[in-house]
């Protein structure tokens, strides 16, 4: 057989392009046969260990639109000290899950919180971490899994008072927690009523006097017609959620003998010394304007959670027999929070920052200020919760400083799980710490949200 130059050229280079092409093939041949088999590792940090109550479950899932379909890829407990998963009985088991389809098949991964027990062949719908995932170009790619919305922009305020009860009352403003403001509101006080004339009568010593046409006396200032009057006589004005005593005109008949021994009937006004000059009945008053402050604070409900609010105190009355706090996953904020020692009071469970939270107990009334938080101060109180409950301590303390503390957490919304209304969930992003008396003026909360739980996923393809 002969060949050719050119011939013997051409199969060289068919040849080389042979090589080049299975090399190609080779090079990606691990993550093509690793999409058949997939290992994923968990390594967690700043992940709470969770109530007995409680259990992580890990889901590998396929989100196309409205539909979705969720695999389970097994339950663990966390061993925060030793820093393994564990089952229900407590033994050790592995951090590494394989998944039973292919890695392109999925979509997200998950961790959830689920109610211990049977499990569920789908998720309770309260998502703790969570990622996306897809397509790589790594040989071990990884991904971060955090909680499924941001918590930094998330800030606010608080005080310690009891708007709930009567303003005059300065006895008990160490009773109560509010996550909002109250700046010392200066305005001018019109009165809601004028007087349109003033008459003299000349009466007889025998004649009786009957003000029958008084009323026409007495008109609405109807530069100030929004505090709307019904009668005279004393009354109350609520200026926003705050009520203070409206300053009226007291009309008062006074009989006066005169030179010719008859009656002469006067009608004097009185504006309660807010202002010197009758002719301009207007006074400088100072009230309270109660203000949500809260602001950042994403909707957790898509994601099956609640926000709660949580005072954790050392000097809790011992009758009251509160439980002990949940200790959090994170080193550096828990040394701002108090000790795993304290004692928790729940303030309530809340869906948006600038309304009133789900459940006002134990406050004097309802006008209740739009924004969460509690007074203790009304007959519903427990027993047990009597004069000594105060969120204002005086006194020493055993923790360096740190007595009591006010945190704005997370909890499971109680339609997907069930909830410990006693005690707070590990999760929180913004806290306060107590302070001592002359000090409960607006304070403002940090935000911890960057040591909130975080785990890494790292991805193994198999041969």
């Amino acid at each position: 057989m002969k060949f050719s130059l050119r011939g013997i050229i051409g199969l060289v280079l068919v040849l080389a392009m042979a090589l080049m092409v299975m090399s190609g093939c080779s090079q990606k041949d691990d993550i093509v046969k690793g999409t058949e088999s997939t290992t994923i590792t968990l390594r967690p940090n700043n992940l709470p260990v969770l109530q007995d109550i409680y259990i992580y479950e890990l889901w590998a899932a396929k989100i196309d639109g409205g539909d979705s379909a969720f695999v389970s890829l097994g339950r663990f407990v966390w061993d925060r000290e030793l820093f393994i998963f564990r089952d229900t009985l407590g033994q050790a088991i592995t951090n590494e899950y394989t998944l039973p389809e292919t890695w392109l098949y999925y979509t997200n991964i998950y961790i959830s919180i689920e109610n211990r027990g049977v499990a569920s062949p789908t998720p309770s719908g309260t998502f703790v971490l969570a990622t996306s995932v897809g397509p790589v170009n790594d040989i071990n790619p990884t991904f971060n899994m955090e909680f499924p919305t941001s918590m930094s922009s998330a800030i606010g305020a608080w005080f310690v008072g009891t708007p709930t009860d009567d303003t005059m009352n300065i006895f008990n403003e160490d009773k109560g927690i509010w996550l909002g403001t109250r700046p010392l509101t200066q305005r001018f006080l019109h009165d809601t009523l004028d007087i349109d004339s003033i008459d003299q009568f000349i009466l007889a010593l025998d004649t009786p006097y009957t003000a029958s046409d008084s009323a026409s006396w007495l008109l609405r200032d109807t530069i100030w017609a929004q505090f709307p009057i019904t009668e005279v006589d004393t009354v109350q004005v609520v200026f926003g959620l705050d009520t203070l005593p409206h300053r009226h005109i007291n009309v008062n008949w006074i009989d006066t003998l005169d030179s010719f021994n008859n009656y002469q009937l006067i009608v004097h006004y009185d504006i309660d010394s807010i202002s010197s000059d009758p002719s301009e009945p207007r006074g400088l008053i100072e009230f309270y304007d109660y203000q949500p402050s809260l602001s950042g604070l994403p909707d957790v409900r898509p994601f099956g959670w609640r926000y709660n609010v949580w005072v954790l105190g050392e000097y809790f009355p011992s009758a009251a027999n509160l439980s002990q706090m949940v200790p959090f996953a994170y080193d550096l904020p828990g040394l701002n929070t108090g000790d795993t020692t304290f004692q928790v009071i729940s303030l309530g469970a809340f869906y948006h920052a600038d309304s009133a939270d789900l459940s006002n107990p134990y406050i004097s009334n309802r006008e209740v200020p739009n924004f969460p938080g509690e007074d203790f101060i009304s007959g519903a109180l427990p027993i047990d919760f009597d004069d000594s409950l105060t969120f204002v301590y005086g006194g020493d303390d055993s923790t360096g400083g740190i007595w009591g503390s006010l945190v704005i957490g997370l909890e499971p919304d109680p339609a997907n799980l069930t909830i410990d209304s006693t005690r707070n969930f590990p999760l929180f992003f913004l806290s306060g710490q107590l302070s001592g008396p002359g000090q409960e003026t607006d304070k403002f909360f940090h935000n911890w949200s960057q040591f909130l739980p975080k785990v890494t996923l790292t991805v193994k393809f198999g041969e």
